[in-house]
């Protein structure tokens, strides 16, 4: 009897510790992600926008360990097959911290980005859809669904980048390095190499 109540209050314990983000802390999570994102992979400014919303609502859907890569992750990644170049998009699958951002690792979420980039580092000022768009519920969409962003198609400019390089007297301090194993220093276009 002690041992079904002591794993009852275990389970308990365990499935209330696993609840789900706040909006404002998924927010600011997304927007960071994002920001990486529109350097690392050159993304354009509407890229960018729509990298931003499917990360909002990647980070709000999820409540439980098991949506890290479920099917919220699924969706996110159905979603990012569509606004990403095929370049982009092999790119992006090969950097883990962007493919997998979210992790749940001993009772607390846990973001593989926070051990590439220093919290207060930023490519890019805060767009307007960071205000204005406050997530559409994936709840809502079944496992069948199409993306809403297929059919979408990327316009035809520049990524961001190339406007970052261009305001070389504003660039920011490095990022700070990570000790990772899987870290690859050389990588070309990498910030601060």
């Amino acid at each position: 009897m002690k041992k079904l109540l002591l794993s009852f209050l275990l389970l308990l314990t365990t499935s209330l510790s696993a609840a789900a983000i706040s909006y404002e802390e998924a927010r600011d999570r997304a927007w960071f992600l994002t920001d990486k994102m529109a350097y690392e992979l050159d993304l354009t400014p509407e890229q960018c926008d729509r990298a931003y919303q499917i990360n909002l609502d990647y980070l709000m859907s999820v409540s439980s360990a098991a949506d890290c890569d479920g099917l919220y992750w699924d969706y996110r990644d159905a979603d990012f097959r569509y606004i990403l170049t095929t370049e982009q998009y092999l790119l992006y699958s090969t950097l883990d911290y962007f493919f997998r951002p979210l992790r749940w690792a001993v009772s607390s979420w846990r973001f593989p980005i926070f051990d590439h980039y220093d919290l207060s580092f930023y490519y890019f000022s805060r767009p307007v859809i960071c205000v204005s768009y406050h997530g559409t519920g994936w709840r809502h969409r079944g496992p069948h669904d199409v993306s809403p962003y297929r059919g979408w198609v990327r316009p035809p400019r520049p990524g961001m980048r190339h406007a970052y390089r261009d305001r070389l007297p504003f660039r920011p301090s490095r990022p700070a390095r990570p000790s990772t194993p899987g870290f690859r220093p050389n990588r070309p276009e990498r910030p601060g190499v």
